[in-house]
């Protein structure tokens, strides 16, 4: 029988009004729960007469129904794992991937916090900052915003304060400056995480938030999963520290996290522990990051998600109210007004992404009125992609810009007139990492002898300047024929070589040995052995324990005569490969393919090419780290 169509809308209207009834009595129930603690918590400092720690309860308060805290079988399961294998960290790392698809259930704080937990907590905040000798160089502001807060993100909630302090010897609340104190918190820091594994990328550990309990033995993970560690430290040493973050960095794929010490609204000093003993110091030298965001505990009523609301297709971090925009602390900043070439989604909101090797990526939000696009705080100096984005798509609404001086934008458009010759030599822009690596065979020596110890060995070659990131061939001219052969590294070249081949006369093929020399680093690589230097793969490479006296070769069995040697210094095998496909693209408002090439030399040459683009070298074959770049003066410009 057909149901009629007045009684279907009659019962779905019922239905909508029972669900909005529902929702309604759950928010005048955590209303009323919230009213409850409220009035528990100020009439207890009411009538004690501390208007300060009212004010700051009050701070508390403003936003504790929106505060959740992890609970269900699953995190359950997660916190018995890490309590049973937290001591071994290879168990600990392997244990993860079993949650790594985890979903982890959510509670609202207000469900189960008890006034006497907040007003511990603010007790116990207000007593470290009465200890610290350098109270007077923390503003109220900051106190509330940075040391107050009980909880840092979604955590189950923990009396974590006392442990905390425990942890803290009481010397650092005799220093009477801020920056001496939280120098020698990173110390303690430091020191507890000495032996912490770094896992990051594709290779993260995908952890659900940690209480402080279980964050001080955390024996492996993120930059993002250990930096609650110094925030809650820091919280019980009284000292205003933030956690900032890049979403992309600027000039590479994946983002970073670190902690800063908030000196005042506009300065602040980052630190990184554990990757770093130094305050000031947060990333590597040549890694420069894009936007920097910062959390807080308030939420920020111009946010992007107070201005849009929720957007499901974008990243997570413009989802979030309770961050703020320090890109000026970290950058030379402008505000930069772009004008749209077209806007199909008639959106009133345009974002700025960055290239993470793969794809462009949102870093940045703007408004959009009467056809322009304005973002506040840029940095200068790095290639922006400005886009609207939806459910549905994202389009380019002008060309990739680079940010100068006084906010001038110089767009990259590429010019069909005038042709230019490209001869490249690299896909990826060269690190100061990597590039120190190669510098570690300056002085080494390539040897022969007879004698196993290498007793009056003749030297072959000796590496005299940086050999760069391809094979280089030396050619023997000793008349005579030697047993050994080996590589000996120079003072401070921890042995590195990547591969290593000897060659006869008429051999096209690396002559073949028993492998000899100092054993390789396995326990901090298992791919540093001395074997790899002969297995053929340009990412593995020789690695000596000991700074100095690393050595690795091969015994023929008999005296050989060699011809040449060819060698490759450790490296990271993105420079251009003889033999390999690569396809030179360049953006015009999508990537365009200019040409498809084998290599057959360590360079690619490219001839009639639309100058003043944006290019991308791909190459088909392994790897994923390929980087945008311009081509001035006749050298690509990495971004």
């Amino acid at each position: 029988m057909k149901i009629p169509t007045y009684i279907l809308c009659l019962s779905y209207k019922l239905i909508g009004f029972c669900l909005f009834c529902i929702i309604l009595n759950i928010s005048c129930i955590k209303k009323s729960k919230k009213r409850n603690i409220e009035k528990a918590i100020i009439e207890h400092y009411s009538n004690s007469g501390d208007s300060l720690k009212k004010k700051a309860a009050l701070f508390l308060l403003s936003r504790i129904e929106k505060n959740k805290q992890l609970t269900g079988q699953n995190y359950n399961d997660f916190i018995q794992f890490f309590d049973t294998c937290y001591l071994n960290r290879d168990a600990f790392v392997l244990g993860c991937n079993y949650f790594r698809n985890a979903y982890y259930d959510l509670y609202y704080d207000i469900d189960s916090i008890s006034p006497e937990y907040i007003i511990s907590n603010i007790d116990k905040a207000f007593n470290a900052l009465e200890m610290a000798n350098y109270r007077d160089q923390i503003n109220f502001k900051s106190f509330c915003e940075y040391i107050l807060p009980y909880r840092f993100r979604s955590e189950v909630l923990e009396s974590w304060r006392d442990s905390a302090l425990a942890d803290i010897p009481e010397s650092l609340f005799r220093n009477v400056d801020l920056i001496m104190a939280c120098e020698e918190l990173c110390e303690i820091m430091l020191n507890n995480k000495m032996d912490f594994l770094l896992r990051f990328g594709g290779n993260s550990l995908n952890m659900p938030d940690l209480p402080y309990s279980r964050l001080k033995n955390l024996p492996a993970g993120s930059c993002d999963d250990v930096a609650p560690y110094s925030i809650f430290l820091a919280r019980a040493a009284c000292l205003p520290v933030a956690q900032d973050f890049t979403p992309n960095y600027a000039n590479r794929s994946s983002g970073h996290t670190w902690c800063a010490l908030v000196l005042d609204k506009n300065s602040s000093i980052p630190f990184n522990v554990p990757n770093s003993e130094n305050m000031g110091e947060y990333t590597l030298s040549d890694f420069i990051v894009s936007k920097v965001y910062r959390y807080t505990y308030s939420e920020n009523t111009e946010s992007h998600f107070f201005k849009r609301g929720f957007c499901n297709f974008l990243p997570y971090f413009l989802n979030n109210p309770n961050l703020i925009d320090v890109t000026d602390q970290y950058h030379q900043t402008n505000t930069v007004n772009v004008t749209l070439n077209n806007n199909p989604q008639k959106s009133s909101y345009a974002y700025l992404c960055v290239f993470d090797n793969q794809k462009w990526t949102v870093v940045d939000w703007g408004m959009i009125s009467d056809g322009v696009a304005s973002f506040k705080k840029v940095p200068q100096g790095v290639v922006f992609l400005p886009v609207i984005k939806d459910n549905f798509s994202m389009e380019p609404i002008n060309y990739p810009f680079i940010t100068g001086k006084n906010g001038e934008l110089t767009y990259v458009i590429p010019d069909y007139s005038e042709k230019v010759h490209l001869n490249l030599k690299r896909k990826y822009w060269l690190s100061n990492r990597i590039n120190s690596y190669m510098q570690r065979m300056i002085g080494g020596k390539f040897e022969a002898s007879n004698n196993i110890d290498f007793k009056n060995a003749v030297t072959l070659f000796e590496v005299t300047e940086n050999p760069g990131g391809i094979y280089n061939e030396i050619y023997i001219t000793t008349k005579e024929g030697y047993r050994y052969y080996r590589y000996n590294s120079p003072e401070e070249g921890y042995g590195n070589i990547a591969e290593l081949e000897f060659y006869t006369k008429n051999s096209t093929d690396p002559l073949r040995g028993k492998i000899i020399g100092t054993e390789g680093s396995w326990e901090n690589n298992p791919k540093s052995t001395k074997e790899a230097a002969f297995d053929g793969n340009p990412l593995t490479f020789f690695d000596s324990p000991w700074p100095d006296d690393g050595w690795v070769g091969v015994d023929f069995g008999k005296p050989v005569k060699i011809l040449k040697i060819r060698f490759l210094a450790r490296n990271d095998d993105n420079n251009v490969i003889p033999g390999g496909e690569y396809e030179l693209l360049y953006w015009d408002n999508r990537w365009k393919s200019f040409a498809k090439k084998t290599a057959v030399s360590d360079s690619l040459v490219f001839e009639n090419v639309p100058s003043n683009a944006l290019y991308l070298l791909h190459f088909y074959g392994e790897g994923t780290e390929e980087r945008i770049f311009t081509y001035e003066n006749g050298s690509q410009i990495w971004w």
